[in-house]
């Protein structure tokens, strides 16, 4: 049997992701530089180019001393928005829940952990629905249909008769 939830979701605000697209292509372009044995400028002019035009190049050159080993981004809460999806969850698949103060916390066995809407209390009730007190559902139902055929049986039975 599978539970539908509303998991919440995250992804980087466009301003984000062109901050991280940027910072792909700083890396790209120091690795560049790297690769090169003489040192460059950002638009790959060379000491010699400097010199030619009576310029101090210390200034201006990247060496690989020079070079940042990688390049970092970091995000804040600002750089992200959220969004829901429907989600089916297999109620025989084992997972724990924590509640946090807006979402419940779902981690399956394999390590995945997903955010849906729903409280614990909520998820506990779809996973196991409670039946009604004395009658079950069914029984009812059964019992409303054996007393129309009774009924229409007597009304069948008088017709004849």
């Amino acid at each position: 049997m599978n539970i539908k939830l509303t998991e919440i979701r995250s992804d980087l605000t466009d301003e984000a992701t062109q901050r991280l697209e940027n910072a792909y292509k700083e890396a790209e372009r120091l690795r560049e530089l790297d690769i090169k044995d003489e040192p460059r400028d950002e638009q790959g002019r060379t000491a010699q180019w400097y010199e030619d035009m009576g310029i101090d190049p210390s200034n201006y050159l990247e060496t690989k001393e020079n070079i940042p080993e990688s390049v970092e981004v970091k995000f804040g809460e600002e750089d992200y928005y959220s969004y829901n999806v429907d989600i089916l969850i297999n109620s025989t698949e084992y997972f724990t829940m924590t509640q946090e103060e807006d979402f419940t916390e779902i981690e399956f066995l394999n390590g995945k952990i997903i955010m849906v809407e729903e409280s614990i209390e909520e998820i506990e009730d779809l996973l196991n629905p409670k039946k009604e007190e004395g009658i079950s559902k069914e029984l009812k139902v059964g019992l409303v249909i054996l007393g129309f055929l009774l009924i229409f049986s007597f009304f069948l039975g008088f017709l004849v008769g």
